[in-house]
């Protein structure tokens, strides 16, 4: 947690953000405090998912807060960090720029094959699928990244 705590801490002071105006969301008591002793004002801390079963209730409560900050606050750019798992025992930091979009992101990731022989599909009207109870459209841009993160 510490080098989590220290990595975000890093990369948030290199943004060009003033303290103020920064809003941060911490997943996990132990990083929330690791964040507070470094002098960051948390605006939300949620609990980590306590199995694979605790994952989609987490994104919906992150989209909701995503989504708050969007229309009553006007945040359009949201970065999150996280611990990639590396190997048994070792995780690394790493961050995503959830939002804006990158588009040259986007256009490289289009030039890639598809990891598998089998395409993704789903038979769900897309507006039940991506549902989130309190949230506006807006979150459907955010979800693939989140499912992402959290499953770390």
């Amino acid at each position: 947690m510490i080098q989590m705590a220290a990595f975000a801490a890093r990369e948030v002071e290199r943004e060009a953000v003033p303290p103020q105006a920064r809003l941060l969301l911490a997943v996990g008591i132990r990083v929330a405090a690791r964040l507070e002793d470094a002098g960051h004002r948390l605006d939300t801390t949620l609990p980590v998912a306590a199995s694979t079963v605790g994952i989609t209730p987490l994104v919906g409560q992150l989209l909701v807060h995503l989504d708050r900050w969007h229309t009553q606050r006007h945040v359009d750019r949201v970065l999150v960090f996280y611990s990639e798992h590396i190997s048994r025992a070792a995780y690394e930091p790493r961050r995503l720029d959830l939002l804006p979009i990158d588009r040259r992101w986007l256009d490289r990731l289009q030039q890639q094959p598809w990891p598998t022989r089998t395409l993704p599909t789903f038979n769900m009207d897309p507006d039940r699928l991506f549902f989130v109870p309190g949230a506006s459209v807006f979150v459907r841009v955010v979800i693939p990244g989140l499912c992402r993160v959290a499953g770390q």
